[in-house]
């Protein structure tokens, strides 16, 4: 097997359950520029490299807060 963005489409597909299929399909299925979606994605699945994501992750910081206002930097404070 091959890969093709197509079978990573569907193998990822394969792993989201019930309501939630409908809502995968439509996400990917908007006409949008592909990074803005990869983004999106990447912060409904909090996958973003924020600092508390990667202190969860192991990785040594100085600090877990925000540079420029001193707040806990994580997926909700840099994008809501």
């Amino acid at each position: 097997m091959s890969f093709s963005v197509k079978s990573a489409y569907n193998s990822l597909k394969k792993e989201v359950r019930g309501d939630d299929r409908a809502l995968f399909e439509r996400f990917w299925k908007v006409k949008s520029l592909t990074f803005a979606q990869v983004i999106a994605w990447r912060v409904l699945q909090n996958s973003i490299a924020t600092k508390d994501n990667l202190l969860r992750r192991g990785v040594i910081l100085v600090s877990s807060l925000c540079g420029l206002c001193s707040e806990k930097e994580n997926v909700s404070h840099l994008f809501f």
